[in-house]
C-alpha cells in the first residue's frame, strides 16, 4: 500500500493506492511514529467504513454479517470434526468466529467499534513498522477457527493484504 501525505492549510490528508504493505514494511521504512499512526488511522477508518457500507448492504440483502458465536456453534453440533492442537499457520479466511467479541468486528475481521480504533491502531503500527507480535490464539471447531485472543492482530493482518498468521490453536 503507497499512502501520501498532503499537507494543506494546517489539514493532513492520507491517501492510499491498492498496494499491499509488505510484511516487513518495505515501503514505509523511514518514517517517524506520527507517520505510521496516520498511516495506521487512515487504514482503520477504511476498514471500519467497508464494515459499515457491507452491513447496510446485508441488511438490505438480508444477508448476516455477524462473526459466528462459538457458544451458540458449541450447542448447535457438539459431535464435529476438530483439528489437532498446537502451533499452526492458519489462513485467515477459515477464521469465522469469536469467543467472546462478535458485536466488536464483522465476519471478514473489520473493526465496528470505535472503541477498538487506538488498540487497532497501536497493532497496525506495531506490524507497519516491522515489530514481532505473539501468534493469535484459536480455537478450531467445525473446520472453522474461532478468536480466543487477536481480533487485533487478524483484524490488522486482513486489513494488511495477509493472508495466513501465525497461531496457537486449542480444540473446542
Amino acid at each position: 500500500m503507497r499512502f501520501i501525505l498532503e499537507i494543506e492549510s494546517n489539514r493532513v490528508t492520507v491517501m492510499f493506492r491498492s498496494q499491499v504493505i509488505p510484511a516487513d514494511g518495505g515501503l514505509i521504512k523511514g518514517c517517524n511514529r506520527v507517520e505510521l499512526e496516520l498511516i495506521a488511522a487512515g487504514l482503520f477508518s477504511r476498514e471500519m467504513n467497508r464494515a459499515r457500507l457491507d452491513g447496510l448492504t446485508a441488511r438490505i440483502t438480508g444477508k448476516s454479517m455477524r462473526l459466528l458465536n462459538l457458544s451458540e456453534i458449541r450447542n448447535f453440533d457438539p459431535s464435529c470434526q476438530r483439528e489437532p492442537p498446537g502451533s499452526q499457520t492458519i489462513p485467515i479466511d477459515r477464521i469465522r468466529g469469536s469467543e467472546s467479541r462478535c458485536d466488536d468486528f464483522d465476519s471478514d475481521l473489520r473493526p465496528l467499534q470505535d472503541h477498538t480504533r487506538q488498540r487497532w491502531i497501536n497493532i497496525a503500527v506495531a506490524r507497519i513498522s516491522g515489530t514481532p507480535l505473539p501468534a493469535v490464539d484459536l480455537i478450531h471447531l467445525c473446520g472453522f477457527y474461532f478468536i480466543r485472543d487477536g481480533h487485533h492482530r487478524i483484524s490488522v493482518a486482513r486489513a494488511l493484504g495477509e493472508r495466513y498468521i501465525d497461531a496457537v490453536v486449542t480444540v473446542g
